[in-house]
């Protein structure tokens, strides 16, 4: 994944969402950074090269919205709901995901999302797949049955954590300590999985 390009800014002129409810509509290379949006509805959208950098939603509602190169940085998302939603190729850094109204149901593929939170949220069959989660918190979180393949989790937290059934395979960075963590039938691939050892004090020659 590329790193340096997950946003294109590339016609990135102002839109104003003036409806309370959207059905099967497309939005693509628009500009609503640093705005507010209010109990608005988004059923079936797409998102495509929007900037929605540092934007405040408030009781919004998106289900079954698919996110393509967008924007999402430090956005706020008081009591908003997010189901079956998807992104892809998105930037989603420092998002505190306590805000949301649970269920908070999503899957994220090729996505950034340095410094999020997820403290304490049920997540069960959440897919955060080849993407970076630096410093992401998932501590006291369910991510059970979860699908985490290729993500990078360089000094994410667990801690606390259900991880059960989870698909960690050709994840790598990932500090899991097995004594604080639940980890049953979780899968994991080598050499990765050795760092699972390191609180046990042994050495393996």
């Amino acid at each position: 994944m590329d790193n340096d390009n997950l946003f294109s800014q590339e016609g990135g002129n102002n839109i104003k969402f003036d409806k309370e409810y959207y059905l099967r509509e497309s939005f693509s290379g628009r500009e609503f950074s640093d705005s507010e949006l209010q109990e608005t509805e988004f059923s079936e959208c797409t998102f495509e090269k929007m900037n929605f950098e540092k934007t405040k939603f408030k009781y919004v509602r998106f289900e079954n919205c698919t996110f393509h190169k967008c924007n999402l940085g430090l956005i706020k998302i008081t009591g908003s709901r997010f189901i079956d939603c998807k992104f892809t190729d998105c930037k989603l850094i420092g998002v505190n995901w306590q805000e949301a109204e649970a269920p908070v149901e999503i899957v994220m593929e090729k996505c950034k999302l340095d410094y999020s939170i997820f403290y304490g949220l049920d997540l069960r069959r959440i897919e955060i797949t080849e993407s970076f989660a630096k410093e992401v918190n998932f501590e006291n979180a369910d991510l059970s049955k979860g699908k985490f393949n290729g993500t990078d989790f360089y000094l994410s937290k667990f801690k606390n954590t259900n991880l059960s059934f989870t698909d960690f395979r050709e994840a790598t960075n990932y500090d899991i300590n097995p004594e604080f963590n639940r980890i049953k039938k979780a899968k994991f691939s080598m050499p990765e999985a050795m760092t699972l050892l390191q609180c046990f004090d042994i050495q393996i020659m």
